[in-house]
């Protein structure tokens, strides 16, 4: 019986992270060229199947989803400055947005929220930090994520962090 090849026996191959390989074989920025390439090159040395599905249009609309723990999202005002940003982002590009708060036991259980698990959302951005498994589990969907506001070496994922360093410089210096 052959088994099927995943994203992540690709990335394990190339010890890259399951999302650069899903961002190179959807076609998706954030991958260079060699890379990509390397990424598609191994996949059809693998015999990965990579079904498309549909391919969307700027005058679709996308879908993607927030996620945070209830804490964050009781931060209303560091987070929803972050939130309100985003709205018109994507309102701007025709995105949808589905946001999905994370309370404790979904945290300690990894139960992803349903749109998650099929796959009906083109990315994901975590505001703040939720636990370590957690997001090591949606990143493992294979759909790109996008960490806010949290960092941690052993995660793959992009983050997008804020610059305390500088913002306690200007303090003192102020």
């Amino acid at each position: 019986m052959k088994v099927k090849v995943t994203m992540q026996d690709i990335a394990d191959r190339l010890n890259i992270s399951k999302n650069s390989v899903s961002q190179a074989l959807s076609g998706k920025d954030g991958v260079s060229e060699e890379t990509r390439q390397l990424i598609i090159d191994a996949a059809n040395e693998m015999g990965y199947i990579y079904s498309r599905g549909r391919k969307s249009t700027e005058e679709e609309v996308g879908t993607f989803a927030i996620l945070a723990s209830e804490f964050a999202f009781s931060k209303r005002n560091f987070f929803g400055e972050i939130y309100l940003s985003i709205e018109k982002e994507a309102a701007k590009r025709n995105k949808r947005m589905v946001i999905q708060s994370i309370d404790k036991h979904a945290a300690e259980n990894l139960i992803l929220p349903p749109i998650l698990l099929d796959q009906s959302v083109e990315g994901i951005l975590i505001l703040s930090h939720i636990t370590n498994p957690y997001i090591q589990a949606v990143t493992n969907t294979g759909i790109p994520t996008v960490l806010i506001d949290h960092h941690h070496p052993d995660l793959m994922a992009d983050s997008i962090l804020t610059n305390n360093r500088y913002a306690a410089y200007t303090a003192v210096q102020h």
